[in-house]
């Protein structure tokens, strides 16, 4: 199975274990998808193009929406009630990846607002640990 089909399936997963559509899904497909390739572009920029290092990104970014798919299978057949655990990991992750997406762009020249920019910085010191 190729990656691509292995990544579609996964999505296909992600819909159907949430019961239909859910708004939180989309965004937060849409902030993944911007995260990966503003990663990718500072990969680029910073002269790093090993493929081992737009490979890993890939990698964790698939990770991120394993973790998403795990949630939804833990409550719909573990809890058996609600999405608690999916909405809280994908609040989580939006506000995770929202922050990469902040701190890809400063780290390719975009001008951050410095109070942001250290919010920014604290939590990446924060998440590194």
């Amino acid at each position: 199975m190729s990656f691509i089909n292995l990544a579609f399936e996964s999505l296909k997963t992600l819909f159907d274990q949430m019961n239909g559509y859910n708004p939180m899904v989309i965004g937060f497909l849409l902030l993944e998808v911007l995260s990966l390739t503003t990663s990718i572009m500072v990969i680029i920029y910073q002269n790093k193009t090993r493929k081992n290092e737009i490979l890993k990104e890939v990698f964790k970014h698939f990770q991120i929406l394993i973790i998403i798919i795990f949630g939804n299978i833990f409550d719909k057949y573990i809890i058996q009630q609600g999405n608690n655990t999916s909405n809280i990991l994908l609040l989580y992750y939006t506000g995770h990846l929202s922050i990469r997406i902040l701190d890809n762009s400063s780290n390719l020249g975009v001008p951050v607002p410095e109070k942001i920019y250290s919010l920014i910085k604290k939590f990446s010191n924060r998440s590194e640990k």
